[in-house]
């Protein structure tokens, strides 16, 4: 069994200054690859609601499609 580590989201508050991330796993197993806690979703980063976006404007994240789990799956395969 082989685990990754992602990090699904880069985020940086306007309230404290800080640099965050959202980890997220993937584990390969026998049966195939499992996904844990899949952070923002590539819709999420490309056409967010409007409850979305004001998550996205509050902590700061970067609108990077790239970090969306599904996309980092596809270059771990």
């Amino acid at each position: 069994m082989t685990i990754y580590i992602l990090n699904c989201i880069s985020m940086s508050p306007w309230w404290p200054r800080w640099q965050l991330g959202g980890t997220c796993l993937l584990v390969e197993t026998d049966e195939g690859p499992v996904l844990v806690d899949t952070g923002l979703g590539l819709h999420d980063y490309l056409r967010p609601s409007l409850r979305v976006r004001f998550f996205l404007a509050d902590f700061g994240v970067r609108r990077d499609p790239e970090r969306a789990a599904a996309r980092q799956v596809t270059a771990y395969r």
